[in-house]
């Protein structure tokens, strides 16, 4: 099994990373989780996919929000290669019982396409005439 690429979240700065196209990455939300928040929220580019990985029992609230809970997790695929640094995008919000915004974590992700060496070779023999 291949391992996890996890990437620690912080509502004080934004993260930044690379992943492969089709790979899952998974975000360490636990650590930037603010103190008060009750419920959070993801939205992204739309190139990323966004997966809540939640026990059965574990709803969104009406307002599509996820309640804070530590057996919950976030996990992104993206299956197209970036045009630029940076061109993928995921935010985190964090609300408490009232539904106020408490904080926002920022990932700006490239998502990059690695290619075996035969598929090279296959490739380049194909152009040769």
């Amino acid at each position: 099994m291949a391992p996890r690429h996890v990437v620690p979240m912080s509502t004080g700065r934004a993260a930044r990373g690379v992943c492969v196209t089709g790979t899952e990455v998974h975000l360490d939300t636990r650590r930037s989780t603010p103190s008060g928040a009750a419920t959070f929220d993801v939205h992204a580019t739309p190139a990323v996919t966004v997966h809540i990985i939640h026990s059965p029992a574990t709803k969104p609230t009406a307002d599509a929000r996820w309640p804070v809970d530590p057996d919950i997790e976030v996990v992104l695929t993206i299956d197209a290669t970036s045009r630029a640094v940076d061109d993928n995008q995921v935010k985190i919000s964090y609300y408490d019982g009232a539904g106020r915004e408490l904080a926002v974590s920022w990932l700006y992700l490239t998502c990059v396409e690695i290619r075996g060496e035969e598929s090279w070779v296959r490739e380049s023999d194909s152009q040769v005439s």
